[in-house]
């Protein structure tokens, strides 16, 4: 299954995906890495592609763009909420 359709599925199936990314991209490493939480944390980290991982970018960036073309996966207001004012922050300290 492609990386799109993994994160779809999740969002789908799981509301609170919707508002974490961490819990998204733990549940679509568990897709492709069953036994993942016998994994330490930092070989995850460093070797993400040995283990046939998606980079964290990649989930992130499926879950914009699924949830702008899907509204029922979208966060709740209040998450969205917080991330339209985190883009802010960043567009005005960047701007600079």
């Amino acid at each position: 299954m492609e990386i799109k359709e993994v994160v779809k599925v999740k969002l789908r199936d799981n509301p609170m995906t919707r508002c974490d990314d961490m819990r998204l991209i733990y549940d679509v490493y568990k897709v492709y890495l069953p036994n993942i939480d016998k994994v330490p944390i930092m070989s995850l980290m460093y070797n993400h592609k040995a283990y046939g991982l998606p980079s964290i970018a990649s989930i992130i960036r499926y879950r914009r763009k699924l949830q702008a073309e899907y509204p029922e996966l979208e966060a709740t207001e209040k998450i969205k909420e917080e991330r339209k004012k985190k883009e802010q922050q960043f567009r005005e300290e960047f701007r600079r």
